[in-house]
């Protein structure tokens, strides 16, 4: 009896604990950083006032060691400002993507960011499919948002062997259709969709 109670409770936190490519990561992610954030502030804060009140002056180790966090502190607070930027679906989106997913038998990534040398673009929801990857963005109706959006997701996978069709859709009514164009997917290019999937998890960061 005890070890199904300690087995409900780890499959409970199975349940709960959210990763990259899942729904709910980017708020994760937001919430984490905006905490590490302010632990960090707190944390510099402390050192300075105490400084202040032990020695009487700021020229001390403590002063030293409150500019070294201020490094960390300062990667945190930009990384907590991008993704204040990024626009994750509502839960009821995410429950009519899920239906589509259902619908056609395949599975989603969410909450995929991808980084350039121009900036930071956010997928709300990608789908990598025998050959495809189509992002659905509400965001992106306008044919300028379109197009780089679509720019940022074909040079996710520049430099790997693979060819992929590249499609950006803003309603989820044009991503049913376009799933139902695709053929079912072969063994090898199941593998080779599993390895573009986890190539896209692993540039959000």
């Amino acid at each position: 009896m005890e070890n199904d109670v300690a087995m409900n409770k780890d499959l409970k936190k199975e349940k709960k604990k959210i990763n990259k490519g899942d729904y709910g990561y980017a708020r994760k992610n937001k919430n984490t950083k905006l905490i590490l954030t302010l632990g960090l502030f707190l944390c510099i804060l402390v050192d300075v006032v105490l400084a202040l009140i032990i020695y009487q002056t700021r020229n001390t180790l403590l002063t030293i060691i409150a500019c070294v966090m201020s490094l960390p502190f300062a990667k945190m607070l930009i990384g907590y400002f991008m993704c204040l930027r990024f626009k994750p679906l509502s839960k009821a989106e995410y429950e009519k993507t899920e239906e589509v997913a259902k619908a056609n038998n395949v599975k989603f990534l969410y909450d995929i960011n991808i980084s350039k040398s121009e900036g930071i673009m956010f997928f709300p929801c990608i789908l990598v499919y025998n050959n495809n990857v189509i992002a659905y963005v509400p965001d992106a109706s306008s044919n300028d948002k379109n197009h780089k959006y679509t720019e940022y997701l074909k040079m996710s996978y520049e430099g790997l062997k693979f060819k992929y069709r590249v499609l950006v859709v803003s309603s989820l009514d044009r991503l049913d259709r376009e799933i139902k164009k695709i053929n079912e997917p072969s063994e090898d290019d199941k593998k080779v969709d599993r390895y573009i999937a986890k190539h896209l998890i692993e540039l959000t960061y």
